[in-house]
């Protein structure tokens, strides 16, 4: 791979780390200290991702349910938006278990294939994710979906620094 293909496919794993970041419960770094291990840094993907619990993404339900200000009549797109972010926890949960138990015997190539099958639960992750919030999106009123921008923005913006 050249060094510019290796930068695009950089660029495509920290976009899916950081919708990850937003729907998967990983949360933006709080600190300096803690952006350095930021999921967006793919070297430390794994240590961030082994420390996500059920709980995390519950918060993240939560926290996101009250950002969003989401309506009684929203209910049924917030549910399944919820249920597919409970869904891509539990995959990525998976896998990194997977890892832990394997990391010590692992070969480099071990790793890298690894990292490919993250990687590929984040894409397939993101490729459920989108439609239901697109579904969400769409039943929202014109002030909600600017607030959505906003919190996503707000996310994107802690998780880049």
């Amino acid at each position: 791979m050249n060094l510019p293909s290796a930068h695009r496919a950089a660029g495509v794993l920290t976009a899916a780390t950081l919708v990850s970041i937003l729907a998967l419960g990983y949360g933006a770094p709080a600190s300096a200290a803690d952006a350095a291990k930021s999921p967006v840094h793919l070297v430390s993907t794994r240590a961030h991702a082994e420390h996500a619990t059920v709980d995390d993404v519950e918060d993240r339900i939560e926290d996101l349910h009250k950002k969003l200000n989401i309506t009684e009549a929203q209910t049924a797109p917030w549910n399944d938006f919820a249920q597919v972010m409970r869904d891509n926890g539990k995959t990525i949960r998976t896998i990194i278990a997977s890892r832990t138990q394997t990391s010590k015997t692992m070969s480099a190539v071990d790793d890298l294939h690894s990292y490919q099958e993250l990687a590929q639960a984040h894409v397939d992750g993101l490729n459920k994710l989108v439609p239901s919030f697109e579904t969400l999106y769409a039943a929202m009123s014109d002030d909600q979906k600017r607030n959505a921008d906003a919190v996503f923005g707000e996310s994107r913006h802690h998780a880049a620094q």
